[in-house]
């Protein structure tokens, strides 16, 4: 907005923008949301047990985001193994009847 009320000139906004946009959705951060997403799913009556398929699946379409780095998502082969441990982790849970809530992760 700020580059277009410049008269369309380039004044290093929008590159700043990017930037604080990049530190706000870490790939920590995503991964805390495909985890909490995990067990949204599972409360919500889906099965999870094959959930991180969804990631092979995103790998096999857009082979580029396999081997994402610098970015602000994790890439799909860790994504994969994250969603795996968290369906279990889930179904665990289930099935010794205890609550159904995320555990609470340290962040760095």
């Amino acid at each position: 907005v700020l580059d277009g009320l410049a008269g369309g000139h380039n004044t290093g906004m929008t590159d700043f923008g990017a930037q604080m946009g990049a530190m706000a959705y870490s790939q920590e951060f995503e991964s805390e949301a495909d985890y909490v997403g995990v067990y949204l799913a599972g409360r919500a009556g889906f099965d999870v047990s094959g959930a991180a398929f969804l990631w092979r699946r995103l790998a096999a379409e857009h082979t580029d985001a396999i081997y994402l780095t610098g970015g602000s998502h994790p890439s799909t082969a860790n994504r994969f193994r994250l969603g795996q441990e968290a369906a279990e982790e889930f179904l665990v849970k289930q099935e010794q009847g205890l609550s159904l809530v995320p555990e609470e992760r340290e962040t760095s």
